[in-house]
């Protein structure tokens, strides 16, 4: 189907037949996305969760899209991978907010290990040194924001619940870049 989609865009002109790799690549990415998305959010109503999903899935999308980190072999095992991580925290996010310390200790831990790595450079993206530096100063600023930002919510009272999985979208970057060092999907400079 995306070559199709792509193929009718150069016959039409719309696009350089050389681009036609990276155009079904993005292509590709974009519909792996919206259906994983979809998916989460889906499964979020069925559970009555969509804020929390929403708060979760926020956090963890801008902060990983700086930080890297591991990455599965193909699109059908990411996506079963990220339901069953997704649908294990709808699950037990609620159980996890009875045990704040380790909630805020993992959170901790997990800005600590950010700040310090920044951003795992994985081959498929092989960043070159400049673009590396920048992808690991925009992660960490977006770190502080999503930190400041749960300070200052519980600072003001907000629900803990809701606050629990802005942390979890935080915790859940810093294991996949330590699964990702941890597997080797890091191209060292």
């Amino acid at each position: 189907m995306v070559k199709a989609v792509v193929n009718a865009m150069i016959s039409h002109n719309i696009i350089n037949p050389a681009m036609k790799q990276q155009y079904e690549y993005a292509i590709e990415i974009m519909i792996e996305r919206f259906t994983t998305l979809t998916s989460m959010l889906l499964i979020s109503i069925c559970l009555g969760k969509t804020v929390y999903a929403i708060f979760f899935l926020t956090f963890f999308m801008l902060l990983r899209g700086h930080t890297g980190g591991y990455h599965a072999k193909n699109f059908y095992i990411c996506y079963i991978e990220s339901m069953i991580v997704f649908v294990l925290l709808m699950i037990f996010g609620d159980r996890i907010l009875s045990y704040q310390v380790l909630n805020y200790t993992a959170l901790g831990s997990s800005f600590v290990l950010i700040m310090i790595v920044g951003t795992v450079n994985h081959p498929n993206m092989n960043y070159s040194d400049a673009e590396l530096r920048e992808s690991r100063k925009v992660a960490r600023y977006i770190l502080l924001l999503e930190t400041f930002v749960i300070v200052s919510l519980k600072a003001m009272g907000a629900s803990e619940l809701c606050i629990c999985f802005m942390c979890w979208g935080i915790i859940l970057c810093a294991i996949s870049i330590v699964i990702a060092i941890i597997t080797k999907q890091e191209v060292v400079k």
